[in-house]
């Protein structure tokens, strides 16, 4: 019998490499947001750009030099 497929996902936090499984609840929620924004990019890619409200924070206080 042949062995079951098993993925795992895993990220780098802090340089190390962590399984999605370790994440706390604000860390799932971030990477949930940055994923679903990515794919929307990309399949909106030329015609619209998608950003959540933390992006749009974190694009805006670069631009003003607070990050």
């Amino acid at each position: 019998m042949k062995e079951p497929i098993r993925a795992e996902s895993q990220l780098l936090v802090g340089g190390t490499l962590t399984s999605t499984e370790a994440l706390d609840r604000s860390q799932r929620t971030h990477l949930a947001y940055w994923l679903k924004e990515t794919y929307l990019n990309e399949l909106c890619r030329g015609k619209a750009t998608v950003q959540t409200a933390a992006s749009r924070q974190n694009h805006t206080s670069t631009e003003n030099g607070k990050n």
